[in-house]
């Protein structure tokens, strides 16, 4: 394997291959979930900058396998850099595996523990006991109450006396009046006639969009805008979750009913929503969350 200005010559070889097959950076980065940051370190073989040996040699090993190589020809290459012997148990998988010990437990730990519960439960029961009997001897001194209701007497109704008949007289002869004349009619004053209510008129209902589109711009760059983290989360779902970079294309989601927008740099991104532009979404390193519902819209 030709070293040609790498320090052994994996990273220059990959990185050849992945120009050669179409691939950039973020295409590797999305297919084996490895930071564009470590792929971009493994290509120029920034080993440092990666957590770890164990680590180094995972993301190789699916670098390789992603690009359909023999990983374990850059296995040992990378071997021989740290000293290491080409053990395949290692590198099984991508992340190390933290093993606990388990700590073993002596008899006299396990009867000390099962007499301290037993102990716990019956002071429980002791004391529900106790509660519950001084419970029943409070309820035993209230008085009782009868609840008969007393028998309503009637009131005697009293007699009524009869009333004199009173005495019979003769009727006084109707006196005779004489017929007063007819009076003028008054005239009556023209009413005016009663203005009638207007139905009232509801404005038509405004339309509600099918669908909206997000889209997201990355700056050009400049100081403290060369990167932003986002996280898209399109009707309940995540849908892209990295970090990207200045002079990235703009990436385009579509949502139905919610689209949730975090971002990590408010100056470094601005968005589109169905094609309104929103502008810039905050300040250098300021931290948000946007959401965009379709009602809205």
């Amino acid at each position: 394997m030709q070293v040609g200005g790498y320090l052994l010559g994996i990273g220059e070889e990959l990185k050849r291959i992945r120009e050669e097959k179409g691939l950039s950076i973020y295409d590797v980065e999305n297919q084996t979930k490895i930071k564009a940051t470590f792929i971009d370190a493994i290509e120029k073989e920034n080993f440092d900058k990666i957590p770890g040996r164990v680590y180094v040699k995972g993301f190789i090993k699916n670098y390789a396998k992603f690009l359909g190589l023999d990983y374990t020809v850059y296995l040992q290459e990378i071997n021989k850099h740290f000293n290491e012997d080409n053990s395949e148990d290692i590198l099984a998988n991508s992340k190390p595996q933290l093993v606990r010990p388990v700590k073993e437990k002596r008899l006299s730990d396990r009867i000390i523990k099962g007499i301290s519960l037993l102990l716990v439960l019956a002071l429980l029961l002791f004391g529900g006991y106790k509660g519950f009997e001084y419970f029943m001897s409070e309820k035993a001194k209230e008085p009782q109450v009868s609840e008969e209701k007393p028998e309503v007497q009637p009131d005697p109704q009293p007699e009524k006396e009869a009333e004199p008949a009173a005495p019979a007289t003769e009727p006084d002869p109707a006196p005779v009046t004489e017929p007063e004349p007819n009076p003028e009619p008054e005239p009556t004053p023209a009413t005016e006639p009663e203005a009638q209510p207007q139905p009232e008129v509801t404005p038509p209902a405004q339309p509600v969009a099918e669908k909206m589109e997000l889209e997201v711009i990355m700056s050009e760059g400049g100081p403290g805008l060369d990167s932003c983290w986002i996280q898209v989360i399109v009707d309940g779902k995540l849908e892209f979750e990295q970090t990207i970079f200045a002079g990235r294309e703009s990436m385009k989601f579509t949502g139905y009913k919610t689209i949730d927008f975090t971002y990590g740099n408010g100056a470094a991104v601005r968005i589109k929503v169905n094609g309104v532009d929103q502008g810039v979404l905050g300040a250098q390193a300021e931290v948000g969350t946007r959401r965009y519902k379709i009602e809205d819209l």
